[in-house]
């Protein structure tokens, strides 16, 4: 959460603080062990992971290397090095394969135009264009970055590869290149986070790449907090790294939803011929019954820059089950590659009272690539503050490709209202951007993982129609009373006390009892700990933050926290 921020900065800033040669002085994670509780990369394994100046960076194609943004800046994107030398170590040269030694390589340096704009280093990429193919030097298979639809999720075992220090406090040399895995105890659009208390990064590990199981590369080390080491995610800036680029809206327009019209109720599009979804208002009617759409607001829709206008070549509507990968899953996508969601049909599960916003969780958000798949990949957090406004839920000109609506995951099998169908269209004609030559991996191509089975017994769905499907109120922050809270043991929160960090939800709460923020974390499985905001501090109302994890405590009257025994 936000409170304490300034402090925070102020660590940060002390642990990535770089010099000005273009190289970083790197101190990532000074803390009590690191890779060294890793061990050395065998002959022959990993080559493509090599250093440039203080850092760890990844061969990702024959003439890409990609590293962290704070390499080569300080932490607001001053005092940028263009140029770098990217050394492979212990390989093999092209001229003489019989024997092994280091080799390096110059290339500009390109920073992310974003790094040091938004705060918390959010945008640490940098991406080192080589004078010359690396194969024409040294035998070396790169290691490609992932498929951004291919997001790591918590539990997920991933490998930490990077040249840093080792020992305790990190303060013994190198012993070359380290490895370890290391399980995610939090992935987002923000970052891929690990909060061992034995694994962590230490100087020299920054750029460093993780590997997933497949091989490929899914994050670039950026930074470290007390105990919590964070990736910054290749698959939110998938379109950037292979120089992808990412055309901006026009002619953006509110399209209004009709109450119980044919764009609320019928299976047309909401948007008109050419446009595509990019943000629903959701702030409907008061007055509306029980069987209306919750979707009651606006839609808007925008033209991709510089596209022609088109009309659709194909439209068709596909199911979205209650459970399973199409509606609970964070992987695939409710369209096909090269599809666009047009239209969402929500009359199909009764019961939901009309003020529901069925917009609280998380919605996916790509780029195009221009190769009919989708790029950059990310989920970005959809509360009230987004929910009931006309903005943008994805950043930088990326679509909407998916909603997960379920917070409490399995929880109830009626939990996500989106169980009905969504209209999804293709393009009759698509502008295809020139990406930068020799970049986008020519075997590139977009994957829907198979999302495993749920025990329980789901209603049935006969043409986008719950059958034997009880009332229920799918509104995750809907008015809890005081006199419906039964809460029972030790759930008190402890006065004055604040938990910075480690969130992955918040929302204003109805009324100002802690216990509230108590009650939603207790039923949520995800829920560790949270921290109560009193009225008055980050708005008019209180307010509840929901952690996955349990941040140092730091006392603050602004709060209250409480701890999941």
């Amino acid at each position: 959460m936000k409170i304490g921020v300034i402090l925070i900065f102020f660590c940060i800033f002390t642990v990535l603080l770089c010099i000005n040669t273009g190289f970083a002085d790197d101190n990532i994670g000074k803390i009590e062990q690191a890779l060294s509780q890793g061990s050395p990369v065998p002959e022959g394994e990993l080559e493509a992971v090599g250093t440039v100046g203080g850092c760890s960076a990844t061969l990702i194609t024959d003439n890409l290397v990609l590293a962290a943004g704070h390499c080569f800046c300080d932490d607001f994107g001053n005092n940028c090095g263009n140029r770098a030398q990217f050394i492979l170590h212990d390989v093999r040269p092209v001229n003489n394969p019989n024997i092994r030694q280091d080799i390096s390589i110059s290339g500009d340096v390109r920073i992310h135009p974003e790094y040091g704009k938004r705060g918390w280093l959010r945008e640490d990429y940098s991406v080192i264009e080589l004078d010359q193919p690396a194969s024409s030097v040294a035998l070396v298979n790169p290691i490609s970055v992932e498929n951004p639809w291919n997001i790591p999720l918590v539990g997920e075992k991933l490998t930490l590869v990077g040249f840093g220090a080792t020992g305790t406090d990190c303060k013994s040399p190198s012993k070359g290149k380290m490895k370890m895995e290391v399980a995610v105890d939090g992935s987002g659009w923000g970052g891929i986070s690990f909060k061992n208390a034995q694994l962590h990064s230490c100087p020299g590990d920054s750029g460093g790449p993780i590997i997933n199981k497949a091989g490929h590369v899914v994050g670039v080390a950026s930074w470290n907090q007390g105990s919590s080491s964070t990736y910054r995610p290749t698959s939110y800036a998938y379109n950037w790294i292979y120089g992808i680029p990412t055309p901006g809206w026009s002619d953006c327009s509110w399209i209004p939803i009709e109450t119980g019209g044919i764009n609320s109720h019928g299976k047309s599009q909401y948007c008109p011929e050419g446009s595509y979804l990019t943000a629903l208002d959701l702030d409907g009617d008061r007055s509306l019954s029980d069987m209306d759409t919750p979707v009651i607001g606006q839609a808007k829709c925008c033209k991709i820059k510089g596209a022609k206008s088109h009309k659709w070549e194909k439209s068709e509507w596909f199911q979205i089950e209650t459970k399973g990968i199409s509606s609970h899953s964070m992987l695939g996508s409710w369209c096909p590659q090269g599809s666009y969601i047009t239209g969402i049909d929500l009359d199909a599960a009764a019961g939901s009272d009309p003020m529901d916003s069925p917009v609280i969780g998380q919605v996916q958000c790509s780029k195009p690539t221009g190769y009919d798949t989708w790029g950059s990949t990310y989920w970005m957090d959809v509360g009230p503050d987004l929910s009931h406004q006309k903005n943008d839920w994805c950043l930088d000109g990326a679509f909407i490709t998916q909603l997960d609506l379920d917070r409490v995951a399995g929880d109830d099998p009626h939990d996500s209202p989106v169980v009905g169908k969504a209209k999804c269209s293709c393009a009759r004609e698509q502008a295809t951007p020139t990406p930068t030559p020799a970049t986008v991996p020519k075997d590139f191509k977009a994957t829907i993982l198979p999302f495993p089975a749920y025990e329980p017994v789901y209603p049935v769905i006969n043409e986008g129609i719950i059958k034997e499907a009880e009332p229920v109120d799918m509104n995750e922050i809907a008015i809890i009373e005081p006199a419906v809270i039964n809460v029972t043991g030790n759930y008190e929160p402890e006065e004055n006390i604040n938990l910075p960090g480690l969130d992955y939800s918040s929302f204003d709460l109805s009324s100002d009892d802690p216990l509230l923020c108590v009650q939603a974390c207790e039923q949520d499985s995800q829920c560790v700990a949270c921290t109560y905001v009193k009225p008055g501090v980050q708005g008019t109302s209180a307010r509840c933050w929901l952690k996955n994890g349990v941040p140092e405590k730091q006392t603050d009257q602004c709060c209250s926290s409480w701890v999941k025994p």
